[in-house]
């Protein structure tokens, strides 16, 4: 719609026209200098009246209008007021006119916002790292997950150079290339910050050509399970080959004519019977730590007094620690209060330290078993004077068939298997475990459990 220029102006002019003809006929009527000086004073007049006029025009039907519009235009401050102009002529509708517009434009910068924070609470809940760079390569964006992985603040790499943000080689020129081609590029990386990293980037030009966006999924993870299935499949079969050669080795000698020896048919007997217990216990072992990784194992918390526990625990191995001649003791206080825990999952983890203690001592050594109170919950430790742990390997010994002495180990019936499954019992009582141990003096393991008015952890 167009505005005719001065169309108003025209009108209001017309109107004052026709109500001034009947004075005008009237001095035009009358004797010449009497006329003149009337019309002297009339044009006088005249002119105030329309330089007045035109004043008013322009500010009742003109400016004040015109200010409304322009206000009523601002949309940053909120949705605002309608246009208040209800005159039925041109200025009335371009005043409808806008506030249409307006509310259209207010409608479509409230989507805008809304989008925006949804976009800004996915990328910031995204595990993945997220970077976005400009056709030039400085940084727009950082989600929180790239915030950490490269130890810099979102306030202070806006606007900087990508590589100098991105300290990362192979990072950086994937992303130049795809900036450069215009198409997405996707590549395996490793990044040190500060241990070794393995990465999927995938770097995904914008539409335009006017930036591009880095996102890296964690590969470690993924590499650290697959290194673990692969050493248990190794382990397994290694565990499993031994026994199983021997059964068959001593099974065969059998029906090759030793049934009828009857000095020796009995031990080779025996010695299948062994093999086959090992196998079992191997079993075992390997299903009960699958099913306390997997949070098959439920926690039953109850009062538990620990210096019974420790006893009971204690006397079961008592036969085996007379035959190593180690004595054992209970150091726990009578009067230590009650632990809120477990009670079969504690004997279990006690029992498998006070084994090791045992098995991995020298003649004549000793065991105790200790507790102590601490702010953050009951400590309970496990001490010997055996054979102790070099340094290097302490790191693994919560490994699965890890063994500090795999001669020793086999000699004493061990997989390799007890300490894993004493770690995962810990950690399902939300507890944790840590040793401290130097060679020929000896172990502490020491189990710190939570404290008795914590919710216990419940897996169902």
């Amino acid at each position: 719609m167009s505005l005719p220029a001065g169309s108003i102006g025209r009108k209001l002019g017309f109107k004052v026209f026709l109500a001034s003809w009947p004075v005008l006929a009237a001095i035009l009527a009358w004797p010449g200098g009497i006329r003149g000086i009337l019309l002297f004073g009339l044009s006088l007049s005249g002119a105030a009246a329309a330089g007045a006029a035109a004043w008013l025009v322009s500010r009742l039907l003109v400016e004040r209008p015109l200010a409304v519009l322009v206000r009523s235009c601002s949309v940053s401050g909120g949705s605002g007021a309608d246009p208040a102009v209800r005159t039925p002529d041109e200025l009335g509708e371009l005043a409808g006119a806008i506030a249409r517009m307006r509310s259209a434009l207010s409608e479509s910068l409230e989507e805008s916002r809304e989008a925006n924070d949804r976009l800004a609470g996915v990328l910031e809940t995204m595990v993945e790292q997220v970077v976005a760079a400009d056709s030039s390569g400085n940084i727009l964006y950082l989600n929180p997950a790239a915030e950490a992985l490269f130890g810099v603040k979102m306030e202070g790499s806006a606007g900087l150079p990508f590589n100098s943000v991105i300290r990362q080689v192979g990072i950086t020129d994937l992303f130049f290339r795809a900036l450069r081609s215009g198409g997405a590029l996707t590549e395996s990386v490793r990044i040190h910050v500060p241990e070794e990293r393995s990465f999927e980037a995938r770097v995904s030009p914008f539409r335009g050509g006017t930036g591009a966006v880095l996102v890296l999924h964690d590969l470690s993870r993924i590499e650290r399970l697959e290194k673990v299935r692969r050493e248990f499949v190794a382990n397994v079969s290694h565990e499993l080959r031994t026994p199983l050669t021997s059964i068959r080795g001593f099974a065969e000698t059998l029906l090759a004519g030793a049934l009828s020896d009857a000095a020796n048919n009995r031990e080779f007997v025996e010695t299948i019977r062994d093999q086959a217990d090992g196998l079992a216990a191997l079993v075992d072992g390997i299903l009960d730590l699958s099913a306390v990784e997997s949070g098959r194992t439920p926690v039953a918390p109850e009062d538990i007094r620990l210096k019974e526990l420790a006893a009971e625990v204690l006397s079961r191995l008592g036969p085996s620690a007379e035959a190593r001649s180690v004595s054992l003791s209970n150091l726990v206080p009578g009067s230590f209060p009650p632990v809120r825990s477990d009670p079969s999952q504690l004997r279990r983890v006690l029992a498998n330290l006070v084994e090791n203690a045992v098995k991995f001592n020298r003649k004549g050594g000793a065991v105790s078993v200790e507790a102590a109170s601490s702010p953050e919950g009951p400590v309970v430790t496990v001490r010997d004077t055996g054979i102790g742990i070099e340094e290097t390997d302490i790191p693994r010994i919560f490994e699965r068939f890890y063994r500090v002495d795999r001669d020793r180990s086999r000699g004493t019936g061990g997989a390799g298997l007890g300490l894993a499954i004493v770690k995962h019992l810990v950690e399902n009582l939300g507890g944790s475990i840590d040793v401290r141990s130097r060679p020929g003096e000896g172990s502490a393991f020491t189990v710190r459990l939570p404290p008795s008015d914590s919710p216990s952890k419940i897996v169902k």
